[in-house]
């Protein structure tokens, strides 16, 4: 194995699996991806983050969700270079600190390809929330533009990791290249505004639901194409079943999956 990129996603993996194949170094080079959101959940509690999950995101009992995926670097030989693949979001940003603490003790080379820094030189108006977003035409011309990582900065990568896994917020997010953790409720306003959007877009229409009820698939899709952070639907979904809870929608149909019921803000909150 001559070298083993980490990514953050299945959308990452796949792209960068295809680049790996274009060039004709499947059987070089390897991919590890590791699937977390860690811009969301708590991080303080490997049980606490599971309870979390299940909870608000998963909403099933899934035996094989393992917090925060650490064993899978424990193979990984001291030999092998390591190239982490980040762009400029808090949830991959948090994910590399997580892998940098992963190879506290190992001896690898590691490397770092900062997609976002790539493509300001080639689309400078197109800034990727994740890895996943780029296509695998421009990711190939990244793989030689990696940035070594000296000791010194991976001491500071993993003290700022060791920080941020003492904190008990359940959001993070990016500003100004630092990685703020936040409440819960921290974009609950904009999805409120969001509605408030689509209740104007739907007046005189009538090819959505009688009384301007929106699926709630839509609102949360309209919301999630706004923000910036990478969060993911479920976490938007979760934070709108929190304003239906807090009497914020009239909630029509049943919650127990974002695909089988609609909402509509209360009049007073119009």
């Amino acid at each position: 194995m001559n070298k083993i990129h980490i990514v953050f996603g299945d959308s990452a993996a796949g792209s960068l699996k295809h680049v790996l194949h274009l060039m004709k170094k499947t059987k070089e080079e390897r991919v590890f991806v590791v699937r977390d959101i860690f811009s969301i959940g708590p991080l303080n509690d490997a049980q606490a983050r599971i309870e979390w999950m299940q909870e608000h995101i998963i909403r099933e009992v899934e035996n094989s969700y393992d917090p925060l995926q650490s064993d899978q670097f424990k193979g990984i030989q001291d030999d092998v270079p390591v190239c982490i693949w980040v762009s400029e979001s808090a949830h991959e940003q948090i994910g590399l600190r997580f892998v940098m603490n992963e190879l506290n003790n190992a001896q690898n080379l590691i490397e770092i390809v900062n997609v976002s820094t790539q493509l300001k030189k080639l689309e400078p108006l197109f800034v990727p929330r994740t890895t996943g977003e780029v296509v695998p035409e421009k990711l190939i011309n990244m793989t030689s533009s990696g940035e070594s990582v000296s000791k010194s900065d991976q001491a500071s990568y993993i003290k700022e990791w060791q920080k941020l896994s003492k904190t008990m917020n359940d959001l993070r997010y990016l500003e100004d290249g630092m990685i703020i953790s936040t409440e819960a409720n921290y974009y609950d306003n904009f999805i409120i505004e969001c509605a408030r959007y689509l209740h104007k877009e739907l007046l005189g229409r009538t090819e959505e639901e009688p009384g301007n009820f929106m699926k709630a698939a839509r609102l949360v899709g309209e919301a999630l194409g706004n923000i910036e952070n990478h969060i993911g639907d479920a976490f938007i979904e979760y934070r709108l079943r929190e304003l239906i809870a807090n009497g914020m929608f009239e909630v029509k149909g049943d919650t127990s999956a974002m695909r089988l019921y609609s909402v509509k803000l209360k009049a007073a909150f119009m």
